[in-house]
């Protein structure tokens, strides 16, 4: 018997032994079972939450996902109404260029036949003036010679109201 007692497995199994003993005398093990209990579930709500959590932050980027593709399809669209925008002002400018060069145009036209016309007037005038002088001279010499002078004033008198 002497060997068993010097024998350490014998010890520890007495050890062993005991502490079951203190543990049912105590009864830890119920607490120490509800402990580990009250720890599983702490540790499974966390989880819970953790998993919770998870969810709300998919659904979340699911969502921010959501709203950039509807924000670059507004982009898209407020872009390609732009360029349209763009297109009819350009085409609209282009438009009202062309007016006003053929309004311009126009008003050089009638400056030009203007310009004409009164250049005929101007000549018509001038040629009036040269014939009226001409004829004048013509009868001044002629008439001089005849002598009757009251006769080419009135007539020189009247060609100038019947040449304009």
């Amino acid at each position: 018997m002497d060997a068993v007692l010097h024998d350490p497995t014998f010890w520890v199994a007495v050890a062993f032994v005991g502490f079951l003993a203190i543990l049912w005398h105590f009864k830890l093990h119920w607490k120490i079972g509800a402990a580990l209990d009250a720890r599983s579930d702490r540790i499974k709500t966390q989880i819970d939450e953790a998993r919770a959590l998870k969810e709300d932050a998919q659904a979340l980027l699911a969502q921010f996902k959501r709203r950039q593709n509807d924000a670059a399809k507004d982009v898209a669209a407020i872009i390609s109404l732009a360029k349209e925008e763009a297109a009819l002002f350009a085409e609209e400018a282009r438009v009202q260029f062309e007016e006003a060069a053929a309004r311009r145009t126009r008003i050089a036209e009638e400056k030009i036949v203007q310009a004409h016309t009164n250049a005929v007037k101007d000549v018509q005038a001038v040629a009036a003036e040269i014939a009226v002088r001409a004829a004048r001279q013509v009868i001044t010499d002629h008439i001089a010679k005849e002598g009757d002078a009251a006769l080419v004033e009135k007539t020189i008198a009247s060609l100038d109201k019947r040449l304009h």
